[in-house]
């Protein structure tokens, strides 16, 4: 053979090496991207959602505060009614009687466990009734004391941060006006509350290392903060000096949720504001953005090793195929080396998946019981109606409210209120044994039960079952005249034909359960409904 000739193969030879070395490289450069793309956007989904979740969160803090700081103020108020009320009486009578009003005063007094006492002046603003008072003691010039005595129509009145006279705190106080009978003035009835309550109030709520509660005035005069901050515009009495804030606040927003760098402690926060029903004072609940994303930036970092790890492997495995292919391997070798690469990319792309398929299952989970959310039960009522259609099967729905439920939560409190929702989807989920059984939680204390291919006697005496299971639990509800947990069930049952509007079982089923209350709950109502039917017959 021609010495050309034999020159001729190792050159061609070379040209497959650099051409295979070159789809290497390609590839791992490739699949790397496709990879670190699905790690951005799963990155980029995961902060979208953690950053709703703690807007969430913050505005249901700031609900849970203002409740808590409306009651108080509220308790306050009726108290100071109530003495308004016997001065206007003993007035109308003859006038005040320092005995029986003084003793009338105390007992509005023992009832207040939120406040620094009841007091009450003549019209010269002395401090003659309550507990701890003086003839000496006069709050003429307090400005509370003068809008009450110029204003007949001024209500219950907050007074600024002032400094206690006598134990040196900060504290605001509650003011209404006494009346003549002909409506002249008489003096004020007052209560002084120590802002360092709210801010003990604000320490039991958890708002992360970094996260920050505030109560201020209409004017954005600080009344307390937790933590408390000696910074610029931190003290209490202080404007606070937020253009953000004073722009919500000109708005007469009742809830305003934002996100703000703040001027006190140079922190980043997600701010929820809200309004105090009824009063001029607001609460604010700050997330910082470092506690928000604290999780977030673990799994990033998790995420993103990960992704390195699988680039360096990827090119580790390329390298060595390469090196094969150079030295040993022929172009079978080279294509079977090839597909390993590739089953081990589908490996990993099979896990992406997984982790997908993972993900989707959460957002369909409701949060605090861990059976399905509004969400999934949506997506599976339109499935299985469309299947009823099909298949002519019944479709049953019950619809199940825990009795009084709002009374449960403000008498235990939120956290029983939870135990008790979890403990309830417990119960209608483990009765949920055939395999098309689906319970979820619809909204609120309010559940949902679909049976499939279930008629009205069956789902009925299922239902019935549910209930009793429930009253056997006894679990304690004073606010419930039966002094128990119970629940109220509206069933319809239907086989749904073409024609028919998709949410009828949901509006049957809601209106059953609307006349199970109005019979006086802890009852089960089937829905009794014919729909009109109209035939079209062609001419």
């Amino acid at each position: 053979m021609p010495s050309g000739m034999r020159l001729k193969t190792p050159s061609l030879t070379s040209l497959q090496r650099e051409s295979f070395v070159l789809r290497m490289v390609a590839g791992v450069i490739v699949v790397s991207l496709l990879v670190g793309l699905m790690v951005v956007v799963v990155l980029v989904q995961s902060y979208r959602l953690h950053q709703e979740q703690a807007v969430v969160t913050a505005e249901n803090l700031s609900w849970v505060l203002e409740q808590n700081i409306t009651g108080s103020v509220n308790l306050i108020n009726q108290a100071h009614l109530a003495v308004s009320d016997e001065a206007t009486r003993q007035l109308a009578a003859g006038g005040i009687d320092f005995a029986s009003f003084n003793a009338f005063i105390l007992r509005q007094d023992a009832r207040l466990t939120n406040a620094d006492g009841v007091h009450a002046t003549n019209a010269a603003g002395q401090t003659l009734y309550g507990t701890r008072v003086s003839p000496t003691s006069n709050v003429v010039g307090r400005d509370y004391f003068n809008r009450l005595r110029d204003d007949p129509n001024a209500g219950l009145v907050m007074s600024k941060p002032l400094v206690g006279r006598i134990s040196g705190k900060w504290a605001v106080v509650f003011a209404r006006r006494l009346n003549h009978p002909d409506g002249g003035f008489a003096g004020v009835v007052f209560s002084s509350v120590n802002l360092e309550s709210f801010a003990k109030l604000f320490s039991a709520i958890n708002v992360g290392p970094h996260g920050v509660v505030s109560l201020f005035d209409g004017d954005a005069t600080l009344l307390a903060r937790y933590p408390d901050s000696s910074g610029p515009g931190g003290g209490v009495g202080k404007k606070i000096n937020s253009p953000k804030l004073l722009e919500r606040l000109g708005s007469n927003e009742l809830l305003s949720t934002y996100r703000v760098h703040s001027g006190v402690d140079g922190i980043d926060r997600i701010f929820s504001n809200r309004k105090v029903t009824g009063h001029p004072l607001y609460v604010a609940v700050g997330l910082a953005q470092e506690d928000i994303l604290a999780g977030w930036w673990t799994d990033a970092l998790t995420l993103i090793g990960v992704w390195g790890l699988f680039t360096l492997l990827l090119s580790v495995v390329a390298v060595l195929l390469v090196k094969g292919w150079r030295h040993r391997l022929a172009a079978l070798k080279t294509m079977e080396e090839n597909a390993e690469l590739e089953a081990k990319v589908a490996d990993r792309t099979r896990d992406l998946e997984e982790s997908n398929r993972k993900l989707s299952a959460l957002s369909a989970t409701d949060g605090l019981t861990g059976i399905a959310n509004r969400r999934r039960f949506d997506e599976t009522y339109a499935h299985e109606w469309n299947r009823a259609v099909r298949t002519g099967q019944p479709l049953a729905l019950v619809l199940f409210d825990v009795d009084l439920f709002k009374n449960y939560n403000d008498h235990y409190g939120h956290l029983k209120g939870d135990d008790c929702l979890r403990k309830v989807a417990q119960l209608l989920n483990g009765h949920a044994r055939r395999s098309g059984d689906l319970v979820a939680r619809y909204g609120g204390e309010e559940f949902a039960f679909m049976a499939p291919a279930m008629d009205s006697s069956s789902i009925l005496a299922l239902t019935e079952t549910i209930r009793k299971a429930l009253e056997a639990l006894e679990m304690p509800h004073d606010m419930s005249p039966l002094g128990r947990v119970t629940v109220s069930a509206g069933i319809a049952v239907r086989v749904p034909v073409i024609g028919d509007a998709p949410d009828l079982l949901v509006t049957l089923a809601d209106q059953a359960l609307y006349q199970a209350k109005r019979d006086g709950r802890n009852r089960s109502v089937l829905a009794e409904e014919t729909p009109v039917r109209v035939e079209v017959t062609a001419d």
